[in-house]
């Protein structure tokens, strides 16, 4: 795989017990009906509910000790229809458990984000992409902008957007880059899911090595970045199952980039700290006192002096930030069994078992999958 080079990243040392992510799903209710859902919203026999509030507490705790977690991922189903969201979140903050909300963002009212902020939330993710069936892509883009236009006047809950990327598509590509560097002020995060068909008898087994390879090939020259960061596949270790890149930006002007040496110090030195692995920042701004004792290192060296460049131009009224990057490839089916992650971030509780999320609808219906 030319468009990535396992020497110059970092590989994650997660474990499924000792995890920096746990998955918890509220409810399965949603008022989309994507094609493609890995929960199969609207097939036929699908049947939508709310989680008694007590269950979603306990499993929340469970996974807090089976996992020693310092993030809850809360997903569905959309779970800002979940009618006790806001007890969910005051109870992982009461577990001093950060919270990242994955929703399609179409319940998400400036009045309900202040709301989720106030109880304890960290980060929303929103899914808006064309796969989804309903958004045009003006649409798309103007729903974009109003949610940056939200999170820079309501402070102090980070913005991330998933796209799911299906083949490789370079004018859809250069679509989302754009825009997410033109707002890399309040954009932390870019996820990038390179989505399979895991119910999908005919795709299952079909990795499509050459369009994940152009992804990454696009993501390396369109951001001048190198990954710094992997998790591998259980048997096709040269294919990342997920994979990370931290840019950093003076202003909207590339500046550098986060290399394997210093997330590795930077991962290593919080687990040292505060004994589990980190999985949110606080914000995504990236400042000199931060940097300076790290310019032994070539790349924020550059950082530094490109800022400086860039600052000098602008009256030193110019800011930095970093965004991250995360590009995910599921699982597929080989002979040997499923390729799952070697540390799943997004595992989940079964029947008191770890299981990886983005198959469990295989589970339910009685396949034995378990987390590495």
């Amino acid at each position: 795989m030319r468009g990535f080079d396992a020497s110059t990243a970092f590989h994650i040392s997660w474990s499924s017990r000792d995890n920096a992510n746990a998955w918890v799903e509220p409810t399965t209710v949603c008022q989309l009906k994507c094609p493609f859902c890995f929960r199969g919203v609207g097939a036929k026999g699908y049947c939508p509910a709310h989680r008694p509030l007590e269950e979603v507490k306990h499993e929340i705790e469970t996974l807090r000790k089976m996992r020693n977690i310092e993030c809850v991922s809360l997903a569905g189903g959309e779970p800002l229809l979940y009618p006790q969201l806001l007890d969910v979140v005051r109870h992982c903050h009461k577990l001093r458990l950060k919270v990242r909300i994955c929703s399609n963002g179409l319940a998400l009212t400036a009045h309900r984000l202040k709301e989720l902020r106030n109880a304890g939330t960290n980060e929303i993710l929103i899914h808006l992409d064309r796969h989804q069936g309903v958004y045009t892509l003006d649409a798309m883009k103007k729903n974009r902008e109003r949610y940056c236009k939200m999170f820079r006047e309501i402070k102090g809950v980070n913005l991330g957007f998933m796209a799911m990327i299906r083949g490789f598509d370079k004018e859809e590509l250069d679509d989302l880059t754009q825009f997410y560097k033109e707002n890399v002020d309040v954009i932390r995060l870019a996820s990038f899911i390179f989505t399979k068909d895991s119910l999908n008898p005919i795709t299952i087994g079909k990795p499509r090595t050459a369009d994940y390879t152009k992804l990454i090939n696009y993501l390396n020259e369109t951001y001048s970045s190198k990954p710094c960061a992997y998790i591998s596949k259980k048997f096709t270790k040269d294919v990342p199952s997920w994979l990370i890149y931290m840019p950093i930006f003076a202003d909207k002007e590339f500046a550098g980039y986060v290399d394997d040496k210093i997330y590795r110090l930077s991962a290593n030195a919080y687990r040292i700290v505060n004994g589990r692995y980190w999985f949110l920042t606080d914000e995504n701004t990236a400042t000199f006192p931060r940097l300076l004792p790290l310019c032994f290192n070539k790349q924020i060296r550059t950082v530094v002096k490109n800022f400086i460049a860039h600052a000098r131009k602008n009256s030193f009224r110019s800011r930095m930030h970093y965004q991250i990057l995360t590009v995910n490839c599921g699982p597929d089916l080989l002979s040997k069994g499923w390729d799952l992650c070697t540390a799943c971030p997004d595992a989940m509780l079964h029947n008191g078992k770890l299981v990886p999320s983005c198959l469990y609808e295989r589970i339910k219906k009685g396949e034995e999958i378990v987390v590495p």
